[in-house]
């Protein structure tokens, strides 16, 4: 931010523009005046020495004449000049200070980012024939492991509805589907307790513990399924989330919020597909829902700050509309500026 742009130093500007108009306006009228009917400073006064010879001023007299209708004048705006310059040095003090804020505040960005990086690179697998795989593979391979489970149990809940006993179960929606298969696939089976599931769920757990052992589920599955997340997906969530909140919560004079999807965009930009697609499982899910909160006070992660923007419909089974999702915030001087690309695709 330019000090010239700083709105107290147009102010004061202004007020030094006005007195230097009514000081000069003052110094015309004063002559003309004055002097009307002579020439100025070469005749005294009108009714100067009223009754002498001499109507001519000395040079002496001409210089106090001219001394004193300045000096006033000179002194004031040498006030505000004086004033001025301070002023520009507060405002330039203030600059500094700013920029010894955004430097700490980058610096904790860039920490945060270097932390979430080695997360990922952290996680590892141990894949069906003993190998171990780690980073993004592992991401991709869990999010497959839910999309099997999704479809699995997805396919139990419509066949037990061509049976009509559908509303016998709570498995009745997608949402009611991901939240049963979703806990299953964070938690890890051998830690469910199947005492309280109705028949549909008892069914759905049944099928999918005798996939468990299965080698060839889906050629993207590279390990074994249902031996829980939580310990490769917990803090991951949780570190991305704090660090979106990190900037999303700035104060707006500080961090414009164009600046701030600016960064979040750098983050994002670390995202692969499936990275994001596990982060809208997680909020639909209702484990993670404070990444998009219902209310208007509430986290506008998804929407006002495009966390999500590159997933599309396909990535998730349609089983959620994503042009539901709106948004009044919108980027200055960014002509379209939706909340998932492929609105850009006319997908």
């Amino acid at each position: 931010m330019k000090f010239i742009k700083d709105e107290h130093y147009k102010i004061t500007l202004w007020i030094l523009e006005i007195l230097a108009t009514l000081g000069f306006i003052y110094l015309i009228v004063y002559f003309v005046n004055a002097y009307s009917n002579y020439e100025i400073l070469e005749n005294v006064p009108y009714d100067f020495k009223k009754g002498g010879d001499n109507n001519y001023l000395s040079p002496n007299e001409k210089g106090d004449a001219l001394g004193g209708v300045l000096n006033p004048i000179i002194g004031i705006v040498a006030i505000l000049v004086t004033y001025l310059a301070f002023y520009i040095q507060y405002i330039a003090n203030r600059q500094v200070q700013n920029q010894f804020k955004i430097q700490q505040f980058e610096s904790q960005f860039y920490e945060m980012l270097r932390i979430h990086k080695d997360n990922v690179n952290e996680m590892y697998l141990t894949s069906k024939d003993g190998e171990n795989f780690n980073g993004r593979y592992v991401l991709e391979s869990i999010y497959y492991e839910l999309i099997f489970c999704f479809n699995t149990c997805r396919s139990i809940v419509e066949a037990n509805y061509k049976r009509q006993n559908h509303n016998e179960s709570n498995l009745k929606t997608d949402k009611s589907i991901l939240n049963f298969v979703y806990s299953i696939w964070f938690h890890g089976a051998q830690y469910i307790n199947n005492e309280k599931f109705d028949f549909l769920q008892v069914e759905c757990f049944k099928k999918l513990k005798n996939l468990q052992n299965e080698k060839n589920l889906h050629e993207d599955i590279k390990h074994q399924i249902l031996k829980g997340n939580q310990s490769r997906v917990a803090h991951y969530y949780r570190h991305l989330f704090q660090t979106v909140k990190f900037v999303a919560n700035q104060d707006e004079d500080f961090i414009s919020y164009e600046n701030k999807r600016k960064y979040l965009r750098i983050l994002r930009a670390q995202l692969s597909n499936y990275e994001q697609a596990l982060l809208f499982f997680n909020w639909f899910s209702d484990f993670g829902y404070k990444w998009e909160e219902a209310n208007n006070l509430g986290n506008k992660f998804f929407t006002d700050y495009r966390i999500i923007h590159n997933l599309y419909p396909a990535l998730i089974l349609k089983m959620f509309d994503l042009d539901a999702f709106k948004s009044d915030r919108k980027e200055k001087n960014r002509g379209n500026d939706s909340i998932f690309e492929y609105q850009d695709w006319g997908y």
